[in-house]
């Protein structure tokens, strides 16, 4: 025995759940199985639908972007309602603690000077650490050789903007 999930066309909401034998039966002879069945008011599914819609005389789900135009979900931090779609932007590479600002529809930096500063300096503690474990052993990574410097480099760049700003502040 098979569930069929009978809709009201009207509201659809679920009016009757009849036990059949299988689809094809109920197809035969609804009223057998459902003895109030009525095509014109009525339609049916194997399935519940938590958002049904009815299109073209087919029941189905709303789609995910019917669900956000709708109200009843939100878009998720990157993305965004474009031309009857749900966009994904990307976090940008260089953002050390990524915050999606709804309102612009962007993505931005959330973390302070300081603590991108904390940041970059635990990333050159493991790296060092990393390389050392290849100097012990006579070798040279120079891939991670180059992500070192540039990291140094960053730091500098960022302590340097800190002192700046501090100076201005005083």
């Amino acid at each position: 025995m098979e569930k069929i999930y009978i809709y009201s066309k009207e509201n659809l909401q679920i009016i009757g759940i009849p036990a059949v034998t299988n689809l094809e039966e109920f197809l035969k002879n609804p009223l057998k199985f459902f003895p109030s069945f009525n095509e014109k008011t009525m339609t049916f599914s194997k399935v519940v639908y938590n958002f049904p819609v009815l299109e073209s005389h087919i029941i189905r789900e709303k789609t995910r972007f019917e669900l956000v135009s709708e109200g009843i979900e939100e878009l998720n931090d990157g993305e965004l309602l474009e031309n009857n779609e749900i966009i994904f932007i990307d976090v940008p590479g260089n953002l050390y603690t990524p915050k999606w600002n709804k309102e612009v529809n962007t993505w931005e930096e959330s973390a302070t000077l300081n603590e991108i500063e904390l940041i970059i300096k635990k990333q050159l503690i493991g790296k060092n650490k990393e390389n050392n474990a290849y100097t012990v052993s006579n070798f040279r990574n120079l891939e991670l050789e180059a992500e070192i410097k540039e990291l140094e480099k960053k730091h500098s760049e960022i302590s340097m903007e800190i002192v700046y700003k501090e100076a201005i502040n005083e």
